[in-house]
């Protein structure tokens, strides 16, 4: 039964991966920034997520497609139980956190779904 339940979270989250491809990618921004506003930027990013204001942070990160900074975000999202939320963050990073986090939670599924 649980290698069942393990089989269908595996399947939707690869239905969601197949759903929405397109979060595989960053939107690259028009706008280029000089080494100094971009330094700027990541520092102001990086105090955003020191102050928990995750929303604001990310935008500055994917502004500047800060891969590290966006990462941490993602991180975060983990620590603080969004699973989802660093789900997608992983997945748009293409990080191999999103493997591992998505047996995670396939995991955390199936303990629900045997729990009720």
């Amino acid at each position: 039964m649980s290698e069942e339940l393990r089989k269908r979270g595996q399947d939707a989250i690869q239905g969601y991966n197949k759903k929405y491809p397109h979060a595989t990618r960053l939107v690259r921004t028009k706008r280029t920034f000089n080494d100094r506003e971009r330094g700027q930027l990541i520092q102001q990013g990086n105090k955003c997520l020191n102050e928990n204001k995750l929303d604001q942070a990310r935008k500055i990160f994917e502004a500047i497609d800060y891969y590290d900074g966006l990462l941490r975000l993602a991180r975060n999202y983990a620590e603080k139980g969004n699973m989802l939320g660093a789900y997608k963050l992983f997945h748009q990073l293409q990080a191999k956190e999103h493997e591992v986090l998505g047996k995670q939670i396939t995991e955390t599924l199936q303990k629900w779904l045997l729990d009720s």
